[in-house]
């Protein structure tokens, strides 16, 4: 992740659950990482998106299989 933030490319981390995106929350909270599964709101996930596309400081994406 190091090298994907310092190149300014972006990385998606899939994950078949959402227990597991949850233990890597802070090690990837120094990268803006943004979170996509199912416990995000339907309503917020378009946000999360934009965000994740948009925000320079937002690095990677933690999405499980379901929702992505």
């Amino acid at each position: 992740m190091e090298e994907v933030s310092a190149s300014g490319k972006k990385a998606i981390v899939f994950s078949q659950w959402v227990g597991s995106i949850e233990k890597m929350r802070g090690a990837m909270q120094r990268f803006g990482a943004a979170e996509y599964h199912g416990r995000i709101p339907h309503k917020q996930r378009e946000g999360v998106i934009e965000r994740f596309k948009n925000d320079p400081d937002c690095s990677v994406i933690l999405m499980s299989y379901g929702a992505g």
